[in-house]
């Protein structure tokens, strides 16, 4: 038995039928018994936290075979929560193998619980006993894998970790001669490759500074879907994310298709289909019964809208219903909302016309098997991003009952049963976006509309008729994507965006690697994935994961210190202090504003942009800024660009000069992309410009935001930016458009000097002797479970660590986009 410091017990019972509960008494004695799902009958109680909310250990389905490899009794390490309930840990896809595993011990709170992964026997080729450790926000690490650059590391166990999760004793066998030395260490979980501190030799060693981990971090494409789709229902357990439904372009159906995906072993499984194919139903699990819902849905080909209440058992692989919602219903927004245990439907269409947009909230409760309606959203959406986050539903985007994509943002208080606008959505592409809620914020990526305007017809009246229509036949007419609909372009999004209710404040992330809308979005601790999707050419099968994190802001209260939108003057005039400049100059044709014309939309903030062509031959066009002081090292430059240049060969770099010196790429000169950075290297074979360096190049499918850490040599000077455009000698393209241009800096406040006043002399005392802090640390003996010998050890100096992230996988090269062939390109001279 456990009992904290405030009277909490946790301990274990047996009853008569062989089951073992895990049960927690409160401080007044009152009892509660924690079954685990089913199959799971056997709790191994090893740990609690401090505050009698969390525990761990091991489950099993019976006893009696522990030792003998029945699968019945294979240990599968557990988290308990007074919030969440159980939480069963991966198993680095070899469940069936590790049948010893368990969580050794938790921090306060439980935000990090550590263990093993283990087999009592092994033979060749089996896999080793891992040490990890798991955060709910981060998900499975393992030691040997945080330890890259040790030698032969082979960490079996973590055993113990301190209070505030940031340190962690782990058991290792050290790569000598007698393969049954054991020796345990400290790891230090504030950094990636965390060097053990202190290092098991005679003489200790300072630890190295730790290298901070990079946030944001880069969409990876991981293990494709098995059938391409857009408009799946994504979902997600503790361990695997499950899409369902949706529609192909390459079969020209609709699918009852439902499918698996590990982000583990990164592998995808087909399991049994849907009862009723389905596109753009909401699915949503239940973790209470390890149930997964999906509501409702269309078929694309019609337009026949479902209300069916589909529910698939995670356990036994099968699918039943439930209570038909009352009405048929799809694109809705929807959640599960823990501190209830009820499930919420919001908006959504009830006919195949994308003019059928519903206000209606709906409660569906999966005990009683029951929908209750509440109090519906002000304004009537469809195809929303949402997001159920403490209590509240975040619904944002989407498209409304006139056609029109909006920017709004409502909270639903869950336990007020009230709605409240919030801080609108940035961008245009706000429809059919993917999403998921992670590190308690709502992340949304891609949308858009698949078709843009007819390149021969783009007006600034149409602008403003395809802003507020980005979608007309989506939903009742998928098979129109096979055709590009009288020469009209995709346009789709691949930019995020990250909500924070705290703040009530929306921010860049990292964007996706492929143009997305109708991709499926979910999340598994703050592991974030977008699956399938239109890409503009129709629906895809490719799946990308993010690892989201909260980056902290250079600066606590940053001002904004720059603005351009260039709305203030009449096109094609250029703002106060701004220059165009063609240093190679083949059609005089200048960086101007402009409010109309492609790439498509012609501005960010309307009605204008600065916009420069990409001809067929070379040219080398500048834009340059009027001179901006910089006050500080943590200035910030954010802009919005929507370029058309030809992929590879024509592209568009961002140049400063610092005080007045010439100028260079904003990488050589220090700086650093935060969100947005270049796409490409430019060709060197056709006489470009810039000929070998990156740049920005290709179809961006509408404005995208980048995100400029200016150089810290920029602070206390004046600085001027360049966009600049190169074209090589053949090939035109549309062109590129900035806009939307924002500085951020930590503005200065002044101190008042105070008025000194005299002081006392003070007679000088003998400095003490400094002692230095002991660290205990690891001594190597014959046994296979020693004691650590404590050992006297200098502490170095702290140094600021960044949270624990494994090194990102390099991201594979997306496949190259479709586009029209361009002519035969000339031989290079």
């Amino acid at each position: 038995m456990f009992v904290t410091d405030n009277g909490i017990v946790f301990g274990t019972a047996t009853t008569s039928d062989g089951h073992i509960h895990l049960v927690r008494w409160d401080a007044d004695g009152n009892s509660e018994i924690l079954d685990p799902l089913p199959p799971f009958g056997v709790v191994g109680l090893t740990s609690i936290d401090a505050s009698g909310t969390e525990a761990g250990g091991w489950l099993a389905q019976q006893t009696g075979c522990i030792d003998s490899g029945d699968p019945a009794c294979n240990q599968s390490p557990f988290v308990w929560t007074l919030s969440n309930g159980f939480t069963i840990l991966p198993e680095n896809g070899n469940e069936d193998f590790y049948y010893k595993s368990t969580v050794n011990a938790l921090s306060d709170g439980g935000r990090v619980a550590i263990g093993a992964l283990s087999a009592a026997s092994r033979g060749p080729g089996d896999p080793p006993d891992l040490g990890f450790v798991w955060t709910a926000d981060l998900g499975m690490f393992f030691i040997d894998d945080l330890l890259v650059g040790q030698p032969n590391p082979d960490y079996g166990s973590a055993d113990q970790v301190s209070s505030d999760g940031n340190r962690v004793m782990v058991t290792g066998n050290p790569p000598r001669n007698d393969d049954h030395d054991t020796f345990q260490l400290i790891l230090d979980l504030s950094w990636p490759n965390a060097t053990p501190t202190p290092s098991p030799t005679p003489t200790p060693s300072p630890t190295p500074t730790p290298t901070a981990t990079p946030c944001p971090f880069p969409w990876q494409l991981v293990a494709s879907m098995p059938v391409d789709v857009y408009g799946a229902a994504g979902a997600a357990d503790a361990t695997y994310v499950y899409e369902a439904g949706g529609y192909s372009s390459i079969l020209s159906s609709t699918l009852d298709a439902f499918n698996r995906y590990d982000p583990v072993a990164n592998t995808g499984t087909t399991l049994t289909g849907m009862p009723t194919a389905a596109f753009m139903a909401s699915a949503v699990y239940y973790p209470s019964t390890n149930k997964i819902y999906v509501f409702g849905g269309e078929d694309a080909i019609s337009g026949t809208n479902y209300n069916i209440t589909r529910i698939y058992d995670v356990v036994t692989g099968t699918w039943a219903t439930d209570t038909n919602m009352p009405d048929v219903r799809s694109f809705m927004a929807s959640g599960y909302n823990s501190a209830n245990g009820k499930i919420y439907l919001v908006g959504g269409l009830n006919t195949g016309d994308v003019n059928s947009a519903q206000p209606n909230t709906w409660e569906y409760d999966p005990v009683a098997g029951t929908f209750a309606e509440r109090a519906p959203i002000p304004h009537a959406v469809a195809g929303a991003a949402s997001g159920i986050i403490n209590g509240h539903v975040y619904v944002a985007g989407g498209r409304d009952a006139t056609n029109t994509v909006v920017n709004l943002v409502w909270d639903y208080d869950i336990a007020a049963d009230t709605w409240t606008q919030r801080t609108v959505m940035p961008g245009i592409n706000n429809n059919v976006p993917g999403n998921a809620v992670a590190l308690n914020r709502l992340w949304i990526f891609g949308g858009g509309n698949p078709f843009g305007p007819s390149k021969t017809r783009s007006t600034k009246a149409e602008l403003t008729s395809t802003m507020t229509a980005l979608v007309k036949d989506q939903s009742a007419t998928p098979n129109a994507f096979k055709v590009r609909n009288g020469g009209r372009v995709p346009n789709l999004s691949s930019s995020a965006f990250v909500y924070d209710p705290q703040t009530d404040s929306w921010s860049d992330a990292p964007g996706l690697n492929d143009l997305r809308s109708f991709a499926s979005g979910t999340s598994i601790g703050a592991r974030l994935f977008a699956a399938g999707g239109l890409d503009g050419f129709g629906s895809t099968s490719t799946v990308e994961a993010l690892d989201a994190c909260a980056r902290e802001p250079r600066c606590p209260d940053p001002a904004t210190v720059f603005t351009e939108n260039f709305d203030g003057v009449t096109p094609p005039a250029l703002p106060g202090g701004w220059a165009a400049t063609n240093v190679i100059d083949p059609d005089s044709v200048l960086w101007v504003t402009s409010n109309d014309g492609d790439p498509f939309p012609s501005a960010d903030s309307l009605p204008n942009a600065a916009f420069i062509n990409d001809p067929d031959a070379i040219s080398d066009k500048r834009l340059d800024s009027a001179s901006i002081p910089i006050q500080s090292d943590s200035a910030q430059l954010t802009f919005r660009q929507n370029l058309d240049l030809e992929s590879g060969f024509d592209g568009g770099v961002l140049e400063i000069s610092v005080g007045g010196g010439g100028f260079q790429d904003i990488l050589d000169s220090g700086g650093s992309f935060a969100v947005g950075g270049y796409t490409h290297r430019i060709s060197s074979s056709f006489q470009s410009p810039i000929a070998g360096r990156h740049a920005w190049t290709g179809y961006s499918g509408g404005f995208i935001t980048t995100t400029v850490n200016l150089p810290t040599v920029a602070a206390g000077q004046t600085i001027v930016l360049r966009w600049r455009l190169a074209s090589d000698n053949s090939n035109a393209a549309t062109g590129w458009r900035i806009d939307t241009i924002r500085i951020m800096d930590c503005v200065a406040t002044p101190t008042p000097t105070p008025t000194p006043t005299a002081t006392a002399t003070v007679t000088p005392s003998a400095t003490p002797t400094v002692t230095p802090i002991v660290t205990p640390t690891s001594t190597p003996t014959a046994t296979a479970s020693p004691t650590a010998t404590p050992t006297a050890t200098t502490t170095p100096t702290a140094t600021p660590s960044a949270t624990v992230t494994p090194v990102p996988t390099p991201r594979p090269a997306p496949t190259p986009r479709r586009h029209p062939s361009p002519r035969a390109r000339p031989t290079p001279p």
